[in-house]
């Protein structure tokens, strides 16, 4: 349930805090040392998945046909899912474009490029700080209402970005 969501995302979170952290040291070295590093880590994430994850949830013989099949039938039926997907789908393409340009930009703007693993870092602390406090807050308020302030904030985000000098 939500306990379990928010312990994995503080675990990513975390993980995206060191992340920035190593890519920032690995810089120094070579600007391609952080896909080095990268490579590494999916390579193990690769083998960990390969050996440790049971498929279907240890449900062997179901055919890949009906899980599909199943899954289509409830997703057709569901308008919320629906929606959901849609504004899902908005908001990645929106970080997408944030990924692809946040380092060029901030350097572009003055911010040494050994700092973006910090800046990195401390994008991760308020995002894991966001996810401790969504739970409790989306019990007292509504899930749907902490969803569309958290994106309306990250609409304010890229308003603000929108408006720097750059």
């Amino acid at each position: 349930g939500a306990r379990t969501f928010t312990a994995m995302m503080i675990v990513s979170y975390t993980m995206g805090i060191v992340g920035g952290a190593m890519a920032s040291l690995l810089v120094t070295y070579s600007l391609n040392m952080p896909f080095v590093g990268a490579t590494i880590i999916a390579l193990i994430c690769t083998v960990l998945v390969w050996t440790r994850l049971p498929e279907n949830y240890g449900s062997e013989k179901v055919k890949l046909s009906t899980i599909l099949g199943d899954s289509l039938s409830f997703y057709k039926e569901s308008r919320g899912l629906q929606l959901l997907t849609a504004g899902e789908t908005f908001r990645y393409v929106a970080q997408l474009i944030y990924l692809f340009l946040y380092q060029p930009y901030l350097v572009s703007t003055g911010l040494g490029a050994e700092l973006l693993g910090v800046y990195f870092s401390v994008l991760m602390i308020t995002s894991a700080t966001g996810s401790l406090i969504a739970p409790p807050l989306a019990g007292r308020i509504g899930t749907h209402r902490v969803m569309a302030a958290s994106s309306f904030g990250l609409c304010a985000g890229f308003v603000l970005l929108a408006m720097s000098p750059g």
